[in-house]
């Protein structure tokens, strides 16, 4: 958001807009299987992939990063190599911190690159892309509520609906260990974003002249899906 008007009022850089749908595309992606276990090829390779994308665009936007409303990216930089210099340096447990540094840290590393490139690769492109980009965008971020939603319906009608025994054990719901279990602090880190964004814009829609009825429904339904996966969770 902070390097956003710049991007936009600059008019020199052009992304290409079938860039911008393989972003969205690989975002979509990404946050639908990241919290899903025994899927990690394809959370890394959206990651990689992701990331590559977002080095290039930041390239393209380069004289952005001189700027001061670029401090808050070059904080973000800070804590990384503040990652760094507290594992050679400050490290009580350097193997227990080495394996964080190369598991959360990269990936950590990775999805800054592909947020930073994603959010300035829309800046400067038209209304039109942005509308079909945000579409996209936001049925990535209800994804693992509507993949819980899946599970739970499965899990306690799937052998009425489909046969008994005929439910995968992947597409399915548990609460103690197993291969598939995915712990509710999991749904929280990942729906309590969209819970928010939902929040914000029922209230940018409230604030027009002329209220859009069926984009309030959806963020509306939003909304109680996800307080559903937190019942359903707890």
């Amino acid at each position: 958001n902070f390097l956003y008007k710049s991007a936009s009022s600059t008019g020199v850089v052009q992304i290409p807009t079938w860039l911008i749908l393989l972003q969205c595309l690989v975002f979509l992606l990404l946050y639908s299987v990241w919290i899903l276990p025994e899927i990690v090829f394809w959370r890394n390779a959206a990651l990689v992939i992701g990331a590559i994308s977002g080095l290039y665009i930041v390239f393209k936007y380069r004289f952005l990063l001189v700027t001061k409303k670029a401090l808050p990216i070059w904080l973000i930089g800070l804590l990384f190599l503040w990652a760094c210099f507290h594992l050679l340096f400050l490290s009580q447990n350097p193997i227990a911190q080495l394996k964080e540094f190369t598991g959360v840290w990269k990936r950590a590393l990775l999805a800054v690159l592909f947020a930073l490139g994603l959010g300035l690769s829309l800046a400067n492109n038209s209304d039109k892309v942005k509308k079909w980009a945000w579409l996209l965008i936001y049925f990535g971020l209800m994804m693992p509520t509507l993949i819980y939603l899946m599970k739970w319906t499965l899990t306690y009608y799937g052998g009425t609906l489909l046969g008994a025994g005929s439910v995968p054990e992947s597409l399915k719901i548990y609460f103690i260990a197993h291969p598939y279990y995915v712990p509710k602090t999991d749904y929280m880190v990942f729906c309590l974003p969209t819970l928010g964004i939902a929040l914000g814009q029922i209230a940018l829609i409230l604030r027009e002249k002329r209220i859009q009825w069926f984009s309030l429904l959806v963020y509306s339904i939003s909304i109680v899906a996800i307080f559903f996966v937190f019942y359903g969770q707890n």
